[in-house]
C-alpha cells in the first residue's frame, strides 16, 4: 500500500487534499491532487488515518506560515529552502 502523502505517479510529497467525505461505514474518501504532475485520485481511509493525515497537513501549514512571517520580517532564507 502506498503512503497517503505520496503521489502514485511521481512520488511527490506535495499532495493537496481537495475534498473529503464520510461514508456510512465510518471510512473517509479523500480526493487528492499532485501539483507537480497534475495527477488526481481518490483514496478511502479509516478515521484514524485521516486524523493523522489532517494533523500532518495542519503542522505543515503552521510551519509554512511561520517561515513566511520570518521572511517577511527580513530573516535570511534558510539553507533548506535554497
Amino acid at each position: 500500500m502506498l503512503p497517503l502523502i505520496r503521489c502514485r505517479e511521481c512520488d511527490s510529497k506535495l499532495l493537496q487534499l481537495e475534498r473529503i467525505w464520510l461514508l456510512a461505514d465510518g471510512r473517509r474518501v479523500a480526493h487528492r491532487r499532485c501539483p507537480e504532475c497534475g495527477t488526481r485520485d481518490s483514496v478511502t481511509v479509516g478515521a484514524f488515518a485521516m486524523k493523522l493525515w489532517l494533523a500532518r497537513e495542519e503542522r505543515l501549514r503552521s510551519e509554512l506560515s511561520a517561515t513566511a512571517s520570518e521572511l517577511a520580517g527580513g530573516a535570511e532564507v534558510p539553507a533548506t529552502l535554497t
